[in-house]
């Protein structure tokens, strides 16, 4: 389960590069895309950046590497919940790309 979950992490880590080199289609020229790295780059860090970079973090395999080094202490599964659904959110955004 582990090994599923950081390739899963990994996959998303990988997404948020993309999205970095990802031409978008002008919204003012519909027949033009914006291929300028330092705009594409201003766009993303505006949107959806913050969700992506939870959502790609491997909270799960830290939390599990935590509770195996201090099984005495009850590290906050509400804030894993939390992150779980950022993820939750991530796939909201790729079902709507769909």
């Amino acid at each position: 389960r582990t090994l599923l979950g950081l390739s899963i992490d990994f996959c998303l880590s990988f997404d948020i590069v993309l999205n970095f080199r990802t031409a978008y289609i002008d919204k003012y020229d519909r027949l033009r895309y914006v291929a300028n790295p330092s705009l594409i780059a201003k766009r993303y860090l505006s949107s959806w950046f913050i969700i992506d970079l939870f959502a790609s973090f491997p909270f799960a395999f830290i939390l599990q590497v935590f509770m195996a080094l201090s099984p005495s202490i009850d590290i906050g599964t509400r804030a894993y919940m939390m992150f779980q659904f950022l993820r939750l959110l991530r796939l909201t955004k790729l079902l709507r790309l769909v």
